[in-house]
């Protein structure tokens, strides 16, 4: 412990109630959200939150690797921007058939050479983006910022009570294979839609090209794989753990959340990211000394003063 606070106190505990080491590998390569950099569009302090809980990242370039390691506990897809070469898919695949888990962070947009991942997980990105005339009545800004209060029943969101941002999200079709289930972590109000149109000037849901909400914007995927549980989760957003959203709200205490459940720590599973901040009162020395003089010599010097006035005035009458 290098701080007597609470909040160190709770993550050295986590760290010790972890069995064994726990590495989150996120692919790199493609123009993916790095876990290093501290650009806005990266997550590097989403991962150091991660750290101090216990919970190591690193990056990983398919191409450089014959295979995804083993000891790997959560694989990070987080929006690539360029296509993957098929032996990249191919390891990917690869290690989702011997039962590795996964947190896919897709964005609006082509999947960019993944087609095949999200077909094997029955996932098909709606085309367009998610609006919300009711969110951006609460954040004041743009109707893509989506603000999400409604969570299903799946461990990771169960009795999660925080509001979490989502900019720019894809709405989510699941379908998942007969071995796979299927739960919705969350959902937007009924009032939002997936906007296929410009999102400039006035937007106005178009009956016929727009999808009427509540989208779905997150969903877990669970099967029993060799004596285990296999567990994936898709989100159709990327930005709300990014250094430029990851403060809003309830976004750090959603992205730990997801990593415990997959990292099979449903015990850590709603432990605050983040607690109330120990509040002190430190005092420079000149400013102790004119505390010390007003309250403990001439407010009571003053008190004993007026005291004796009144007491004077009264014996003479």
């Amino acid at each position: 412990l290098n701080q007597l606070t609470e909040e160190a106190l709770t993550n050295a505990l986590v760290r010790l109630g972890r069995s064994g080491e726990r590495w989150v590998v996120f692919v790199s390569g493609h123009g993916e959200r790095s876990p290093e950099r501290p650009a806005n569009h990266d997550v590097s302090t989403w991962t150091a939150q991660l750290d101090k809980r216990g919970i190591k990242t690193r990056s990983l370039t398919l191409g450089g690797n014959t295979a995804i390691p083993d000891n790997t506990s959560v694989l990070v897809i987080a929006g690539p921007r360029v296509r993957y070469l098929p032996a990249e898919v191919k390891q990917v695949e690869q290690y989702l058939a011997r039962g590795g888990n996964l947190l896919w962070l897709l964005d609006p947009g082509p999947l960019h050479g993944l087609e095949r991942i999200a077909e094997s997980l029955g996932i098909e990105p709606q085309r367009g983006v998610v609006v919300d005339p009711t969110s951006q009545a609460l954040t004041g800004s743009s109707p893509t910022i989506i603000v999400v209060s409604r969570y299903g029943q799946h461990p990771t969101v169960q009795g999660f009570d925080l509001a979490s941002v989502f900019p720019e999200a894809a709405g989510l079709s699941v379908q998942a294979p007969k071995d796979w289930d299927q739960q919705v972590l969350l959902d937007t109000a009924p009032s939002a839609w997936v906007e296929t149109g410009k999102l400039s000037g006035a937007i106005r849901f178009d009956a016929g090209d727009d999808a009427r909400g509540p989208v779905v914007l997150g969903v877990a995927l669970a099967r029993r794989q060799e004596q285990r549980e296999q567990r994936v989760i898709i989100i159709g957003d990327g930005d709300f753990l990014s250094n430029a959203f990851l403060g809003n709200v309830g976004n750090l205490d959603l992205g730990v959340n997801l990593v415990n459940w997959l990292a099979s720590d449903d015990s850590f599973i709603n432990i605050p990211a983040r607690t109330a901040p120990d509040q002190g009162l430190n005092l420079s020395h000149p400013a102790q000394l004119a505390l010390f003089a007003v309250f403990l010599l001439l407010l009571p010097l003053g008190l004993m003063a007026a005291g004796l006035t009144v007491w004077w005035r009264r014996r003479k009458r």
